[in-house]
């Protein structure tokens, strides 16, 4: 009971929800789009004729499309925020929260490129990066995150936001053809959006535990006094 009201009373507390919120909607959102992506939802069909059948639209116009996508994403984000939720009081859902959430909202965008791209459902004409130049940007991230968490140094705060566009800059426009294509389709943003969003929400929240575990500032010794 105690530890509740502390958890309650916590000034990150409503860094943690959003947190989790973000982090639940981020895979949510690459999950569905992954397996519609590779057809593995067919059911989807059906919800995107609905949708578009409500609104008088073409049985293949984009709203069903999207609206469907989204829909099912939100559903399940918010299945998985409940889980997190109820986890959010014991000592397991704090350290998923500092340790997991964050390196799975970074790489779960190329973590989605590489199952659609080894499931055949990129075109041909999309960018493909050599694969070591792909590792290279994927090592630097992982350290760059893991100096942060263990507290080994911490950027200034430019410096994490222009690292993280870059990343999910990258990726977007090897996913999703962003030269051109995610332009044309302003909705694709949201995927990199939440991502983006995701772990900034973390790196705050994992400040705000940095700051509430440092050790308290002691003033230097008066030499002069006996």
């Amino acid at each position: 009971m105690e530890r509740m009201q502390e958890h309650k009373r916590s000034p990150a507390n409503h860094l943690r929800i959003t947190s989790e919120f973000l982090f639940s909607l981020n895979i949510a959102l690459l999950f569905v789009l992954v397996r519609s992506m590779v057809r593995v939802l067919p059911w989807q069909d059906t919800l995107q004729f609905r949708i578009n059948g409500f609104f008088d639209l073409h049985p293949h116009s984009r709203v069903g499309a999207y609206g469907s996508v989204f829909g099912i994403a939100f559903v399940l984000a918010l299945c998985i925020f409940l889980v997190l939720r109820l986890f959010s009081f014991i000592f397991v859902g704090d350290l998923f929260l500092r340790f997991v959430v964050g390196f799975v909202s970074v790489f779960a965008l190329p973590v989605a490129w590489l199952d659609v791209s080894q499931s055949g459902g990129l075109p041909s004409y999309f960018p493909s990066p050599s694969h070591i130049w792909l590792l290279v940007e994927l090592g630097a991230t992982f350290v760059f995150i893991s100096f942060y968490l263990l507290k080994k140094w911490v950027p200034l705060l430019w410096v994490a936001i222009a690292w993280l566009i870059l990343h999910f800059s990258f990726w977007s426009w090897i996913f999703f053809d962003a030269n051109f294509r995610i332009f044309l389709v302003p909705s694709r943003l949201i995927f990199p959006l939440v991502g983006f969003l995701s772990s900034v929400t973390w790196g705050l929240y994992v400040s705000k535990q940095h700051s509430y575990t440092a050790p308290p500032h002691t003033p230097p010794a008066d030499l002069l006094s006996s």
